[in-house]
């Protein structure tokens, strides 16, 4: 009777080859293709990753933008609070009559 095993104990193939024989060679034939292909994608990925942080900033910048400009509106609004305050009030030599709090 013949045996399906090779020596290590591992099963034997009708080709003969141990059964591990053919994934081993199916994964260094994968390695291999991503062995080609990672150089070819580093460009690639490297423009992704540029253009992330591009937009990134441009929206942190629109962001600021926003902020600054309510926070002037506030200050606008404030100094004419206080400058129809001081006609309603009277104010003739250019002295506020209201102190801001």
């Amino acid at each position: 009777m013949t045996s399906n095993k090779d020596p290590s104990g591992r099963a034997l193939l009708a080709t003969g080859e141990p059964e591990g024989a053919v994934a081993d060679a199916k994964g260094l034939e994968a390695v291999a293709q991503m062995n080609v292909e990672s150089p070819s994608e580093a460009p690639a990925m490297a423009m992704g990753s540029l253009y992330q942080t591009i937009g990134n900033s441009v929206a942190m910048a629109a962001a600021n933008a926003v902020y600054a400009q309510q926070q002037a509106n506030v200050t606008y609004q404030s100094a004419t609070t206080i400058a129809v305050a001081d006609l309603l009030n009277g104010s003739q030599d250019g002295e506020p009559t209201t102190k801001p709090t």
